[in-house]
C-alpha cells in the first residue's frame, strides 16, 4: 500500500507539477516574457552558424538537406551541429565539413533542463542558431541557449512553447497539409539568401555492393509498439512467403532489449536462412547491414530513413503516424502501406505533455487492418 501510494505521488509530481504546471505553463510564461524578441521576415546569415538537433536516430536524418545547403552556400562559413551523441554515426561523413559536438540528450527532454548550457559552447559566439527539432522541450532548450549565447538571429520549426523568442519560426506542418519533413525543415532558409538542396536524406554514406539479402525490421522504439508495429503474425507469414518464393537469406534486426517482442518469429521458423542479428548490432554495423542488403522491410523507424539515404528499395508499414510526412513517398524505391482508416493519423506533433496518443481501440486496428495478401503482393511487386 505504501509503495502504491509513493508511486502514484511521484507520478502527480512528474506528470501533473513537472510537465503540465512548470513545463506548459511556468515556463513558458517566464521564458517568452524575458527573452521576447520581434519576428523578421529577412535575416542576415553571418559566418558562424550553428545547428541545434538533439533528436533521435531516425529523426536526426531529416536534417541533412540543411546541412547539404549550407555547406553549399559559402565555403567560408564555420557550422557547427550540436547532436545527440548515439547519432554520430549518421553524420561521420560531415565532419571534414562541419564542426560535430554529440551531447547527451536525455536532460533537455525534462522541462527542468532549460537553461542548461552546453559547455563545448559555452564561451564561444555565434551569428545566426537553427532549431531544427522534432521534440517540444528540447527546442525550447535550444532557444533558450541561444539567447544565452548572444545569437543574434534564431530561427526555428514549430515544435515548443517559446516561440517569442525566436526572430523567425516556421509554420506548423499540419496533416490537413503534411510535408515531408527534409523539405519542412528547408523552409528554416527561407529568411536568407541560400539556395536550397535537394529535400531528400543525404548521409553521405558511401553505397556498398549488394547481398542476396533482405533485411527486417520489424519493432519501434518502446512508446510506438501499440500503434506504429505491423503485428508480428504478419511479419511471420511474409517471411515465410520469402523462404518459399525467393532463395535470398533473411536478416532480422532489433535495437536493444527488442528482441522480447519479436521472440514468436525464431520460435516458428527454424533456418538457416533466417539470420537473427537481434539486439547485437552496433548502429555502424546496422547501417553496414543496410547498405548491403536488397530490400528492406520495415515499420515507422530510423532504418527507414537510413536505407532511403542509401537508395534502398523499401517495404513499409504506418499506423499511427503520418506517411505523407516521414517517407519519402515521391521516393519510387520506398513503398508505404497503411490504412484508409477514419482515425488515422491519430499522432500529432504537438507542444504540450502529453505527446504520444493512446488508441481508441483495444489494438491498433489500422495496422490490423493491413492485409497478409498486401504485404505478399508488394513484396512480390518489388522484388521482382
Amino acid at each position: 500500500m505504501i509503495a502504491r501510494i509513493k508511486r502514484k505521488i511521484q507520478y502527480l509530481y512528474r506528470n501533473v507539477f513537472v510537465e503540465r504546471f512548470y513545463g506548459n505553463f511556468l515556463m513558458p510564461l517566464f521564458y517568452n516574457k524575458k527573452y521576447r524578441v520581434d519576428k523578421k521576415s529577412q535575416l542576415e546569415l553571418g559566418e558562424r552558424i550553428l545547428i541545434w538537433n538533439i533528436d533521435s536516430l531516425g529523426d536526426s536524418t531529416w536534417i541533412t538537406p540543411v546541412l547539404k545547403s549550407l555547406i553549399n552556400h559559402d565555403v567560408n562559413l564555420k557550422i557547427t551541429l550540436v547532436h545527440n551523441k548515439v547519432c554520430r554515426e549518421l553524420f561521420n561523413y560531415f565532419e571534414d565539413q562541419i564542426e560535430l559536438i554529440g551531447i547527451d540528450a536525455s536532460p533537455f527532454y525534462d522541462p527542468r533542463s532549460i537553461g542548461q548550457e552546453v559547455e563545448e559552447i559555452r564561451a564561444r559566439s555565434f551569428d545566426t542558431m537553427f532549431i531544427l527539432e522534432m521534440g517540444a522541450r528540447p527546442s525550447d532548450a535550444g532557444r533558450v541557449l541561444g539567447h544565452k549565447l548572444g545569437v543574434e538571429n534564431i530561427v526555428s520549426s514549430n515544435l515548443g512553447h517559446l516561440k517569442d523568442i525566436c526572430h523567425y519560426v516556421l509554420p506548423e506542418n499540419t496533416d490537413h497539409a503534411p510535408i515531408y519533413w527534409p523539405k519542412y525543415f528547408l523552409k528554416v532558409l527561407e529568411p536568407f539568401s541560400v539556395t536550397k538542396a535537394r529535400a531528400s536524406i543525404e548521409l553521405q554514406i558511401p553505397r556498398l555492393n549488394e547481398e542476396n539479402t533482405i533485411l527486417i525490421h520489424p519493432v519501434v522504439a518502446g512508446y510506438g509498439l501499440s500503434t506504429k508495429m505491423l503485428p508480428i503474425s504478419k511479419i511471420i507469414n511474409l517471411i515465410k512467403h520469402i523462404l518459399k518464393t525467393t532463395d535470398s537469406n533473411i536478416v532480422i534486426t532489433s535495437g536493444p532489449g527488442e528482441r522480447k517482442f519479436i521472440q514468436e518469429i525464431f520460435s516458428e521458423i527454424q533456418t538457416e536462412r533466417l539470420i537473427d542479428k537481434c539486439e547485437i548490432l552496433s548502429i555502424r554495423d546496422l547501417i553496414e547491414r543496410i547498405n548491403r542488403s536488397k530490400l528492406i522491410i520495415c515499420n515507422d523507424t530510423s532504418v527507414l530513413h537510413i536505407a532511403t539515404s542509401l537508395k534502398k528499395k523499401i517495404i513499409t508499414f504506418f499506423g499511427a503516424t503520418n506517411e505523407f510526412k516521414i517517407a519519402d513517398i515521391e521516393n519510387n524505391n520506398v513503398h508505404v502501406l497503411s490504412s484508409q482508416r477514419e482515425c488515422r493519423t491519430c499522432h500529432i506533433n504537438k507542444d504540450s505533455y502529453p505527446y504520444w496518443p493512446k488508441c481508441i481501440y483495444d489494438r491498433a486496428e489500422c495496422l490490423y487492418d493491413i492485409s497478409l495478401d498486401e504485404v505478399t503482393k508488394k513484396f512480390d511487386e518489388v522484388i521482382c
